[in-house]
């Protein structure tokens, strides 16, 4: 039995071509992904905003304006000297100060939206302390520690009360297709095991060991580097890139188990079945996991959450979308109960797709080899 699996290990980690696939590709398209729209999304660069005020320098206005100092670059200057700087464009507004506050743009866009709304906040707040003073003496003093500055005051959340960028679907489908990937080697033992597809499934078919023993190193060894293979991704995406795919490590790693696990066993059914080329069924496969992939959001961002709605049976049975609604649950619920039935349900499919493969191997029988 060790023979078996030490020999079947050396023959798997040879195959450069399956390797790539199964370890390579998904680890350079997280890397894409992350450049391509993770980083960004992360740390957003705003441009400083170059507005003149005309003002004295004690205004309350000015010091609410400094307030901004991460989104306003201030410039403190007469009224002429002001509208010059507008018109060659060295600021986009002029705040003036007077009976009444205006502000000057000299075109439309975001930074001029951005400042018009600075300013009607400032005079709502303005005529709200205006009215507690009259009304509620008493509540002044709270509510102008409150506006002090000009800060943003809202955070999206999860559920579960964690931060949460919704374009991390992008990386739990990017998993999801990773262990389907695991087909590609359940497959390539699968077919050398066929005396009419392989010498090697000829040697295999006349030796003296049960086809039961050779079946099952053949599934604990590629089960094995390709759950090695899942973890090394995941290691990198958590630990290298930063992704929040959570924070349970061994419901990550159950995840992880149960993905793989259906992956191979998908793949060993797939190449246990039909007399067609290895190539053609092995392009066949490869197709499938795609089209899962895409369904379960690998693609397009809320394409899970379209598919559950328009056709929630292509969810329940898509290991990709299973995969991925496990990792989701895992972020945004505290109830774990979602999660569990997504594991349940992976191990068994993949207990069924082991089980049936197994059987068709087992029975069957060459005239002559």
């Amino acid at each position: 039995m060790l023979h078996l699996v030490k020999y079947r290990f050396l023959q798997i980690i040879r195959m450069r071509a399956l390797m790539f696939w199964a370890l390579l590709f998904p680890v350079i398209l997280g890397t894409l992904y992350y450049f391509g729209f993770w980083k960004n999304a992360n740390c957003p660069q705003l441009e400083m905003i170059d507005v003149a005020v005309v003002a004295e320098e004690d205004s309350p206005f000015l010091t609410f304006l400094e307030g901004a100092e991460d989104l306003l670059s201030l410039h403190v200057m007469e009224e002429e000297e002001a509208e010059k700087a507008l018109e060659n464009g060295k600021v986009q507004g002029i705040y003036t100060e007077g009976r009444e506050r205006t502000l000057t743009v000299a075109a439309t866009g975001v930074a001029p939206s951005i400042l018009e709304t600075i300013l009607e906040q400032y005079n709502t707040n303005e005529r709200l302390i205006e009215k507690v003073a009259v009304e509620h003496p008493e509540r002044l003093e709270g509510m102008m520690d409150s506006m002090k500055a000009y800060r943003d005051r809202t955070t999206e959340t999860s559920l579960g009360g964690t931060v949460r960028n919704s374009l991390v679907e992008y990386f739990f489908a990017l998993v999801g297709m990773a262990c389907m990937f695991g087909c590609d080697l359940g497959f390539a033992v699968s077919l050398s095991s066929n005396a009419d597809q392989s010498p090697v499934g000829m040697r295999r078919n006349i030796s003296y060991l049960s086809r039961g023993k050779i079946m099952m190193a053949d599934f604990l060894v590629v089960y094995g580097i390709h759950f090695v293979n899942l973890w090394i991704l995941i290691c990198y995406l958590k630990g290298i890139l930063r992704i929040p795919l959570g924070e349970d490590n061994g419901k990550i790693l159950l995840l992880c188990m149960a993905g793989g696990m259906i992956g191979v066993s998908f793949g060993i059914i797939a190449g246990s079945i039909g007399k067609s080329s290895g190539t053609h069924r092995l392009n066949f496969l490869t197709s499938i996991t795609m089209l899962l992939s895409f369904f379960g959001g690998l693609m397009v961002q809320n394409m899970r959450h379209i598919v559950d709605k328009c056709c929630p049976l292509l969810n329940a049975w898509n290991p990709v979308a299973l995969i991925s609604d496990g990792f989701f649950s895992m972020t945004i619920y505290e109830d774990m109960a979602r999660y569990w039935r997504n594991v349940i349900m992976l191990f068994g499919m993949g207990m069924m797709f082991l089980v049936a493969g197994c059987i068709v191997m087992r029975r069957k029988r060459y005239d002559s080899i």
